[in-house]
C-alpha cells in the first residue's frame, strides 16, 4: 500500500502521512492560498490590458504566466499535487511517495 508524506520545509517536523494520493493532493490544496490558484482564465477576465500602464501590463504577463491552467482541477491527483507544488505557496512542501 502506498503511503504519502507531506512535509513543510519552514516548520521542521511537520509532516502528515496519507494513505491515498487523493487525500494528499486535497491536503496540499488546503495549504495553497487561493491567489496561488487563480488559473489564466480567471486572471484574463479580471484585467483589461487594453487599459493597462507598461509597467502594470509586464506585471500581468508576468501573472499570467504563473496562473494555472483552467483544468486543473480535473488533473489527476499526482498532478494537481505537481500544480500545487509549482505555487509561491506550495514551493515550501515536499512530497514523498513510498510503500508501506
Amino acid at each position: 500500500m502506498i503511503k504519502i508524506d507531506i512535509i513543510k520545509a519552514s516548520v521542521p517536523g511537520f509532516t502528515k502521512t496519507f494513505d491515498s494520493v487523493e487525500d494528499a493532493a486535497q491536503e496540499l490544496d488546503g495549504n495553497v492560498c487561493s491567489g496561488c490558484k487563480t488559473t489564466k482564465g480567471e486572471l484574463l477576465s479580471t484585467y483589461s490590458p487594453d487599459k493597462m500602464s507598461e509597467e502594470a501590463l509586464n506585471d500581468f504577463e508576468i501573472d499570467l504566466d504563473e496562473s494555472l491552467p483552467n483544468d486543473w482541477k480535473e488533473y489527476s491527483a499526482w498532478d494537481r499535487i505537481r500544480v500545487l507544488l509549482g505555487t509561491a505557496c506550495g514551493c515550501e512542501f515536499d512530497i514523498e511517495a513510498y510503500d508501506d
